[in-house]
């Protein structure tokens, strides 16, 4: 836990001993990504239910998505060179994340790439042909990348229990666990 998380608090004076106890803050960027997780989130549940949202609705949060997707990408680049330099020294766990982060981003990408070469939209004046083989690989990246959020999102649920807790004040407990110490 870094200091920027963590200060210490005297809680009690009452009895004549001082006790100091940690209290957990979340960091600014901890909130921004966790709440910026939960719209891309959001947003690729929506652009999935093209049902729900209609052909046009579904094309924009696909764009939108991508783009979302692109910055988180960036956002999180640190952790992408630092796992990437140290594949063979690191964990088990970071490498099937990182694998699981690689399989997401390259099937999201041909899902988004393929969801542009069907679409009936004029851009800078080519319109593009669909054919069966774009069609098909829309709906298998997609339907893949379904299992690839939820793997990648079970591999950072530690993350996500303890930032919710911290962020709402709920205690761990009602999340599903206690803090996992660091």
């Amino acid at each position: 836990m870094s200091q920027a998380d963590v200060s210490d608090q005297v809680i009690d004076e009452a009895g004549g001993s001082t006790a100091v106890a940690r209290r957990r803050r979340l960091s600014a960027r901890t909130k921004f990504d966790l709440v910026f997780d939960t719209v891309l989130f959001v947003a690729f549940a929506i652009a999935y239910a093209e049902d729900f949202t209609g052909l046009s609705l579904h094309e924009w949060f696909g764009i939108g998505f991508g783009v979302a997707l692109l910055f988180h990408f960036s956002l999180h680049w640190e952790w992408v060179v630092r796992t990437t330099r140290g594949m063979l020294t690191t964990s088990g766990r970071r490498r099937v994340m990182w694998l699981v982060n690689l399989a997401l981003l390259g099937d999201l990408m041909l899902c988004i790439g393929s969801g542009i070469l069907i679409t009936a939209w004029r851009v800078f004046g080519v319109v593009f042909n669909s054919s069966q083989f774009w069609n098909n690989l829309h709906g298998t990246t997609a339907g893949v990348a379904i299992g690839l959020v939820g793997i990648h999102i079970g591999l950072d649920w530690r993350w996500i229990k303890n930032a919710l807790a911290r962020m709402t004040g709920i205690s761990p407990r009602r999340i599903g666990a206690r803090f996992d110490e660091d």
